[in-house]
């Protein structure tokens, strides 16, 4: 999920290693991948796909996965399947949504990449935690929401701008959906305002 790292799933990398072989990459920009230096903030979905699928074939993955994908991260589950469906056994897309952003959407991405730019990364994690932590775990586990604001706070101003450049300009997934042949779990929470 924007603009966290692989470490938020930890707890269920966990509980699915006992049984499974479990993936938890850090996106472009995020966490331990690679940097994005200088003017190269634009990033695409595309590219995000590349290099999960590029990273399938440096781990020597021979069958297709079940990809999970968290809000951006499900735009990114979506960039995989049109890049190639043969990778994809399964999907789970959580907090997310097919269409492109509209007008307003886009405007806000913009208004966000200016709030990276001019004050940082704890500016965006004062402005984003509220979204993106439910009210009864803010209420009721203030660990989980002040994890969430610490990842989100040390989070590179140029893996935010990325990211923020590539929801941006996301290519509209409706039509891929007729096209998705593989078992698909769609999951959103009670408490979710980004994407109810």
């Amino acid at each position: 999920g924007f603009p966290l790292d692989q470490t938020m799933w930890r707890s269920q990398v966990s509980d699915l290693s006992k049984d499974f072989r479990v993936i938890a990459p850090d996106l472009r920009g995020f966490g331990s991948s690679s940097p994005i230096t200088g003017d190269d903030t634009v990033v695409t979905m595309a590219e995000f796909a590349d290099d999960l699928a590029a990273l399938l074939t440096t781990l020597h993955v021979k069958e297709p996965v079940t990809f999970c994908g968290l809000s951006m991260g499900g735009y990114v589950a979506l960039a995989l399947w049109r890049l190639d469906p043969s990778l994809v056994r399964g999907l789970v897309l959580a907090d997310t949504r097919a269409g492109a952003d509209d007008a307003a959407g886009r405007a806000r991405r913009d208004e966000q990449i200016s709030l990276a730019r001019t004050q940082g990364s704890g500016a965006m994690a004062d402005q984003l935690v509220q979204g993106m932590v439910g009210k009864s775990t803010r209420v009721n586990r203030p660990d989980v929401a002040e994890r969430a604001h610490s990842m989100l706070a040390h989070a590179p101003v140029p893996g935010i701008v990325g990211a923020l450049t590539a929801m941006r300009d996301r290519t509209d997934s409706t039509p891929t959906l007729v096209t998705i042949a593989v078992p698909t779990l769609i999951v959103v929470g009670d408490e979710d305002v980004l994407t109810p």
